[in-house]
């Protein structure tokens, strides 16, 4: 079914758009509320004031559902009945994620509600109907899930950004790896895992990964006369992982050349055939995608 003049704005469930589907055009005056935060506070006789509690539980605050308010016009239609029976059926009282066209970047999720309809007649365009509708929406709106594939043989430490609600992240691993974050280390087996121990939280959070430690220098290197001398003041901010592959960079060598997809000789002038074709010395090339990891987690704002 297809309208001439759609507006812009129009509201999309699971794929379904509703200015299409029913002729349901968007009117102006719309509510998009933010959802209320969850206020807890404690009185204390004989004391001034109160005490806030509403980040105690959790470190952050939680807030109630979102209500939405849409009012929808359907022009020149010859049966509002018919089309009244096709919405409730198709709607009223169900739950979907559903986009916004003013706020694209989002999905949200919610249940609902019709609340009422109305009609009126015009010589031209015809029979109008008029559709309200509301939403209990989830507080948080989703930016869709942030998904990264790492090469993280010989330990990196990568940066990811996260929204507003704090988030942990899942990881996915062909072969035992081991994460740091605030300090804290922690073996993580083969498999998909949540990492309780990491919290995302608005911004940018580091996260150390090493799928493969790789033990190219000895003590003989480092000492006076060595090909790579260093003093302890030299290598103080270190991690043990790299001090163990000191004169390797191993985090920033290619792997396929699908890698080197749109980058210039010239940028690689001063670096070794070898390096540009570096394994592992225990690793095929077969081996190699064993040692990817995943790691993703869901963005969400307010």
């Amino acid at each position: 079914m297809s309208y001439p003049d759609l507006p812009h704005n129009t509201i999309i469930l699971n794929g379904v758009d509703l200015a299409t589907r029913f002729g349901m055009i968007l009117l102006d005056g719309y509510t998009l509320s933010p959802p209320e935060p969850k206020i807890y506070t404690l009185d204390i006789p004989g004391s001034d004031g109160s005490i806030d509690l509403t980040t105690a539980l959790t470190g952050d605050v939680a807030y109630s559902n979102r209500s939405q308010e849409f009012t929808f016009l359907i022009a020149n239609i010859e049966d509002f009945e018919e089309r009244k029976t096709q919405i409730s059926n198709f709607l009223h009282g169900k739950s979907f994620d559903y986009k916004l066209t003013m706020d694209p970047d989002y999905t949200y999720h919610g249940r609902f509600t019709v609340n009422s309809y109305a009609s009126s007649y015009y010589a031209y365009p015809g029979t109008v109907g008029i559709v309200n509708i509301t939403i209990d929406a989830d507080p948080y709106k989703s930016k869709a899930d942030r998904v990264y594939r790492m090469n993280a043989i010989g330990g990196h430490l990568y940066s990811f950004e996260s929204g507003r609600k704090p988030v942990r992240p899942v990881i996915e691993c062909s072969n035992p790896v081991v994460v740091s974050w605030n300090g804290t280390e922690a073996f993580v087996p083969s498999g998909t895992w949540r990492l309780n121990d990491v919290l995302f939280t608005e911004g940018m959070n580091d996260l150390y990964i090493n799928s493969a430690r790789l033990y190219r220098t000895s003590w003989s290197m480092l000492s006076e006369g060595g090909e790579n001398p260093k003093r302890w003041s030299d290598v103080a901010d270190l991690r043990w992982d790299s001090l163990a592959m000191l004169g390797m960079n191993a985090n920033e060598i290619p792997y396929k050349w699908g890698e080197l997809y749109g980058r210039t000789w010239t940028e690689f002038a001063e670096t070794p055939w070898s390096d540009l074709n570096w394994i592992p010395e225990d690793m095929s090339s077969d081996q190699f995608e064993n040692y990817i990891v995943y790691l993703s987690y869901e963005w969400k704002d307010l």
